[in-house]
C-alpha cells in the first residue's frame, strides 16, 4: 500500500499512540471472539481496506465465515447472540456521525455489559475507527495491510 505520508517519521508518537490503543483491545477484558467481531464490523462500516485482514483475525479468534458473511445483516438475522448484538447496536451508536446514544441505547448495552465493559468496548470501537480513519486518510490504495508507510512523490 501505498500512503501519502510517512506517519512514522512525521508523527512517531501518534503512530505509538495509534499501536497503543491497538494493543489494549488484546487486554480489554473483553473475549477475543467479541473485540474481533467488533472491530470487523466497525472496519465494515467505515469501508476500510483492512477488512480481510480482521476477518482473518476473526475467524482465529472462533468466527464461522457465515457469521463474519453477515455481520452488515446482523439486526435481521438470529445468528449472534443477544450480548453480540447490544455490542453490534452499541457500535452503530458510537460510530454514528454526530454520536448518538440515546438513554434507551445505553440502558440496553447496560443490560448486557458491566460498566468497566462498556468502556472497555467503547475505547474498542472508538480505537478501531481511529485507526481506520487514519490509515484511509493517508492512504492512497484499498490492500489488506498495516500502517502505511511508504511516501509517494507529489507534484509541487
Amino acid at each position: 500500500m501505498s500512503s501519502r505520508v510517512d506517519l512514522l517519521r512525521v508523527s512517531p508518537k501518534a503512530v505509538e499512540e495509534l499501536i497503543s490503543f491497538r494493543e489494549f483491545m488484546g487486554m480489554s477484558g473483553l473475549s477475543e471472539r467479541l473485540v474481533a467481531l467488533v472491530k470487523t464490523y466497525v472496519s465494515e462500516v467505515n469501508n476500510h481496506a483492512q477488512v480481510g485482514v480482521l476477518r482473518r483475525e476473526a475467524h482465529d479468534a472462533g468466527e464461522s465465515e457465515q457469521r463474519l458473511a453477515s455481520l452488515s445483516r446482523w439486526r435481521q438475522l438470529n445468528i449472534f447472540t443477544q450480548r453480540e448484538r447490544a455490542a453490534l447496536a452499541w457500535s452503530d451508536c458510537v460510530t454514528a456521525t454526530p454520536v448518538r446514544v440515546s438513554d434507551a441505547d445505553y440502558c440496553a448495552a447496560r443490560e448486557w455489559f458491566t460498566e468497566q465493559e462498556l468502556v472497555d468496548l467503547t475505547v474498542v470501537i472508538v480505537a478501531t475507527g481511529a485507526y481506520n480513519q487514519v490509515v484511509l486518510s493517508f492512504s492512497n490504495q484499498h490492500a489488506d495491510s498495516a500502517l502505511p508507510l511508504a511516501v509517494p512523490k507529489c507534484s509541487p
